[in-house]
């Protein structure tokens, strides 16, 4: 068993994401204020795309330690 971490970038296309605001200008500083998890969870993800990805994997010697002494 391994374990992989990932860093990388994502660039989305959602819609129909709507704010209730005081003005467009509100409107905009909330919606940069926003979090990916609160984009994704309150807009349609049309289409997404994962960039520039790097990544770190790690074993788990212990688990390969436990199954050798098994046979």
């Amino acid at each position: 068993m391994v374990k992989v971490t990932f860093d990388f970038n994502v660039s989305a296309w959602i819609r129909n994401l709507e704010i209730e605001a005081d003005s467009y200008e509100d409107a905009e500083r909330i919606l940069n204020s926003m979090s990916l998890d609160d984009l994704v969870s309150e807009g349609y993800v049309k289409d997404f795309q994962i960039t520039d990805k790097d990544y770190d994997i790690e074993e788990d010697e212990d688990i390969f330690e436990e199954d050798e002494e098994e046979y």
